[in-house]
């Protein structure tokens, strides 16, 4: 408990307590110097308690009069945020078992569709048995691909991703990946443009494949039936950059700094294909926790190309 008149001593005195003891400095700085201005903040103090952090000037401040003063209230709400961040990660855990839960049944759906198909299922003549399972094993990857996707939002939020990583050689990851996930690609032609002798990555195989195949999707969801995505893969600062491209819609320039927001969607993706918004937030989550970054370019109307760049292995 603190009783003084000094500004000074006040904050001396609590300035070692606070855990951004600049930036709770620079607002009291700047209210000073803007005294007709209210102000609401949260500050947090280095014993994990939070205060809610009201001030209001005392008085008309207008050219005419002057303020008296700046009052200033505190309020502990330490309980408060510690109930609300409870409920979050229950909710969240909520979220994973029943994602987690639904992966079983989606893989055995795919086993299932798989092997119909190579055992020659609409074989004699029944094209509409056949082209029935093609339908069957199209919709279970496309399943598999959401439920990994709302799975890993509640990794990446909880902080519990992890990465087991080795050297991967990108351009056997991108055969793999275009060769397995061929059916959701909607009949898009992929040319790939990698070389086998290029650096290896140092990479969570699993991981990368999963950036890999969120970009194609995207690239094949918003792309005109039928064109050409390029992926190509070059040594470049010390690593490898992975681009993937589209001749599709194309990305509006006010959308591109939401891009990899979670649940972000523009109106104009929106009306050309379904889905929740979690491939690119997930994609540029894992990318970073690789050591890489993840860029866009994209004109409307002519298409958009991604680029993945990530440390080669020393």
């Amino acid at each position: 408990m603190l009783e003084t008149r000094s500004d000074a001593v006040a904050l001396a005195f609590v300035l070692p307590k606070i855990v951004d003891p600049d930036g709770f400095l620079e607002k009291v700085r700047y209210l000073y110097e803007h005294p007709d201005e209210r102000s609401w903040d949260e500050v947090v103090l280095r014993d994990g308690r939070v205060f809610e952090r009201y001030s209001a000037p005392v008085g008309e401040c207008t050219s005419h009069t002057m303020c008296y003063g700046r009052v200033w209230f505190a309020r502990d709400v330490t309980a408060r945020k510690e109930a609300e961040q409870l409920v979050t990660k229950l909710r969240q855990d909520f979220a994973a078992a029943i994602v987690h839960d639904l992966r079983a049944p989606i893989q055995t759906i795919m086993l299932q569709s798989r092997l119909l198909l190579r055992s020659g299922a609409g074989s004699g003549g029944l094209a509409v048995e056949h082209s029935a399972v093609h339908r069957i094993e199209k919709q279970a990857l496309r399943l598999s691909r959401m439920t990994t996707d709302l799975l890993d939002v509640t990794t990446i939020d909880l902080g519990r991703l992890r990465l087991d990583t080795e050297p991967v050689s990108i351009a056997a990851l991108v055969h793999e990946i275009v060769d397995n996930f061929t059916p959701i690609l909607d009949g898009h032609l992929v040319r790939i443009d990698a070389d086998e002798a290029l650096p290896r990555v140092q990479a969570d195989r699993h991981r990368l494949g999963q950036v890999l195949m969120n970009l194609l999707v995207n690239a094949a969801g918003y792309s005109p039936d039928g064109s050409p995505i390029d992926v190509d893969a070059r040594a470049r600062d010390g690593g490898i950059m992975l681009s993937v491209r589209d001749r599709g819609v194309g990305i509006p320039p006010e959308d591109l700094p939401h891009l990899f927001d979670r649940f972000f969607r523009s109106e104009q993706t929106r009306a050309a294909r379904a889905g929740y918004g979690l491939g690119l937030y997930v994609a540029h989550s894992l990318v970073v926790a690789h050591g890489g970054h993840i860029d866009v370019d994209s004109t409307p109307g002519a298409g958009t190309t991604f680029h993945v760049w990530l440390p080669a292995v020393s």
